[in-house]
């Protein structure tokens, strides 16, 4: 039985391939070939769509390892279907699958040779869809007019084809919406809308449509586009997102109500328990919105706390900072926030405006800790009470700390161990604070710390005027930077930011009197300019020879050993061209003077050490910089041994004190007679 079945079969082969060859090419073809090529396309197909949900997106995400492998085996086969078997029916599909192989790689220039090989080849069946990846990957190579051109012609096409012409509305719909020409992408939605039958896709596209409204400011329309997608039938995502989106726009059009009620009836809805942290992140929105900042405060701490590890957490973190800076002005607890948004799942946007806000709080804490520094050394330099006090002290919490660490060795039985260790843990903070750092006198000028203190106050009035956004605290600051510089080369700039501030505040009067006082008095000053504009007066023409032929006048005097008059002119360069290119080179040219004609080296050290802090990235401050560093430090040695002899005398004087006392309390408290003191001892 067996063997006449098998005679049978090959009978049967035989007859099939003397009456047809082209049947015994698919065969083999197929079983040898196609059949595992085509079952590897379909698991990549899948895997594609997975990995791109969002199928409005133009740009691809990035592929996988295991896809990248998968589809260099996919090429393999088919290319082996390409070279050994061109007469099969299979040649077209394996050229299609080809192609789009390449453009799942992102080698769209190949997948485009791909598809106009097979449109060459006049293959009815796949023509249509063949000039969708044509039209596809014309947008992918940046050759939009050819692009569209394919995809409308395609459209008038495939009218009877509903896949392939919802397909290449798609294509357009993400082309426009990635090139931002949001109006024709809401013309194609709407189109789509119209044609397809295909509820699953309309909901997508109803959704589509509501954010592209959203992205051109029109809410209502986007509100209604987001309320069409409940008609046809969204995923579970889909269906939220876009009844979120609509609680969000009453939000923003101040239908506060509206959209707290909204948002109780999605977190009220079971099914939507897994995205109660953003429907609660949308209530604290809400809040803050109203005006009412600790409720939305509690509701973001209480989302950053019960829901760690999720997107909404970061965001959480990040809005809590923004609080604490605009409400609180507490800028220490508002970096530890921004920092937790940093390093959380929240979105990319998050992360980088809460880096922005880090990097100018740091900058804001560097400027505010410098400040109090430079006040600690000016306090030394005016009263030498003060460095002796913290002198002292500096060296009592030094010993207390010897102390300490000569108590915790005496720690010995297991349970103050035990003790010890859960000390450590509670008070972790206390035993990593920083060790005190040993108080120094300063090595500059009083002037210069002025200066410095000027300087720095005038920076962070420009944080908070242009970057904190607290113009009274700028307002403050910059009144503090010519109180303790009233000839600050800023000064300009400083008195255009108060009467700026005075505009802002609605003080015209006050504000055109410190901007006339600019016009008149700065016309070498870039911002005069600036400030006629304002004051609508004609504009002042630029004085950049003026320096230089005042810097010509001082080198005529040092020429003729003049060195008074040669010091006058350099001082009014530096003065009043403080933004010249010849205010640096003056403040050298005084420095050198000083030094090396009338050999005053604390003047020339003054003018020197000027020129490093206002113009510390000129050649001229380099140049004089390791001078400035070995004069700086023999004046610190000299100061140190001046300060070790005066300490040590203040330590014996305290002693003596202290020893004096002693005496007189042991006096007060001795329980002789009165009878028997001194004073009533009878005289031998």
């Amino acid at each position: 039985m067996k063997t006449n079945t098998l005679k049978y079969i090959l009978l049967l082969l035989s007859f099939l391939f003397l009456t047809s060859c082209g049947v015994w090419t698919n065969f083999t073809t197929y079983f040898n070939r196609y059949y595992n090529a085509n079952k590897l396309f379909q698991e990549i197909q899948e895997e594609v769509t997975k990995n791109n949900p969002d199928i409005f997106q133009f740009k691809q995400k990035k592929i996988s390892g295991s896809l990248k492998n998968k589809l260099k085996k996919l090429i393999e086969k088919t290319s082996n279907i390409l070279q050994f078997n061109r007469e099969s029916s299979y040649f077209d599909d394996a050229l299609l699958m080809t192609g789009k192989a390449f453009y799942f790689q992102g080698d769209f220039s190949k997948a485009l040779r791909k598809f106009q090989e097979l449109d060459a080849l006049n293959d009815e069946n796949l023509a249509l869809e063949d000039k969708l990846w044509i039209g596809k990957s014309y947008l992918q190579l940046r050759e939009f007019d050819k692009g569209i051109e394919v995809l409308n012609n395609l459209i008038e096409q495939a009218a009877d084809d509903e896949d392939i012409l919802e397909k290449a509305m798609v294509a357009e719909i993400s082309f426009y919406t990635y090139r931002e020409k949001y109006p024709e992408a809401i013309d194609k939605c709407n189109q789509l809308l119209k044609v397809s039958n295909d509820d699953i896709l309309n909901a997508k596209a109803a959704y589509q449509l509501g954010e592209l409204n959203l992205k051109l400011q029109n809410l209502k329309e986007a509100a209604n586009a987001f309320a069409k997608v409940e008609n046809f039938s969204p995923d579970f995502t889909t269906e939220f997102n876009s009844k979120l989106a609509i609680a969000k726009i009453y939000k923003d059009l101040g239908k506060y109500e509206e959209s707290m009620n909204l948002l109780d009836s999605l977190k009220n809805e079971n099914k939507f328990n897994d995205y109660w942290d953003t429907i609660e992140l949308e209530i604290g929105k809400i809040y803050y919105e109203k005006g009412n900042v600790e409720d939305a405060l509690a509701e973001y701490t209480r989302i950053d706390t019960l829901y760690k590890g999720k997107e909404s957490s970061g965001i959480a973190s990040f809005l809590i900072g923004k609080v604490l800076v605009d409400n609180y002005h507490d800028y220490d607890s508002a970096v530890t926030y921004f920092k937790k948004a940093i390093s959380s799942k929240a979105p990319n946007e998050y992360k980088d405006e809460a880096l922005k806000e880090t990097q100018r709080l740091v900058k804001y804490t560097k400027l505010s800790n410098k400040l109090k520094h430079t006040f600690k050394l000016l306090s030394y330099l005016q009263d030498d009470n003060n460095f002796i006090r913290d002198s002292l002290a500096y060296e009592d919490l030094i010993k207390k700390d010897s102390t300490n660490f000569t108590d915790n060795k005496k720690v010995t039985t297991k349970e103050e161990v035990v003790q010890n260790v859960g000390f450590k843990k509670k008070n972790s903070n206390f035993l990593k604070k920083k060790k005190p750092v040993k108080p120094k006198r300063p090595t500059v000028s009083e002037d210069s710390l002025k200066s410095i203190i000027s300087n720095t106050e005038y920076e962070l009035a420009n944080i908070f005027f242009t970057e904190l956004n607290v113009p009274d605290s700028a307002y403050y600051y910059y009144n503090q930077s010519l109180r303790y510089n009233p000839n600050s080369s800023e000064k300009p700039q400083i008195l255009y930011a108060i009467g700026n501030y005075y505009l802002l505040k609605g003080d015209t009067l006050k504000a055109d009197s410190i901007l006339q006082n600019i016009y008149e008095n700065y016309k070498g000053n870039e911002i005069v300019n600036e400030v006629a504009k304002i004051l609508k007066l004609p504009e002042v023409q630029s004085q950049t020879n003026a320096a230089e032929l005042l810097y010509e006048k001082a080198e005529d005097s040092l020429d003729d050993s003049n060195y008074t008059s040669a010091v006058k002119i350099l001082s009014k360069i530096s003065k009043d061209y403080p933004k010249s290119t010849f205010a640096a080179k003056s403040l050298y040219a005084l420095g050198w003077i000083y030094e090396n004609q009338l050999f005053k080296p604390d003047s020339a050290e003054m003018y020197y050490d000027s020129l490093s802090i206002k113009y510390k990235n000129s050649k001229y401050a380099h140049k004089v910089k390791s001078k400035l560093y070995f004069y700086k430090k023999e004046q610190a040695q000299k100061q140190a041994a001046k300060d070790s002899t005066k300490l040590a005398a203040q330590k014996i004087q305290t002693g003596a004190s202290q020893v004096q006392d002693s005496v007189k309390t042991g006096l007060n408290k001795s329980k002789i007679p009165p009878e028997t003191k001194i004073k009533d001892k009878p005289k031998k």
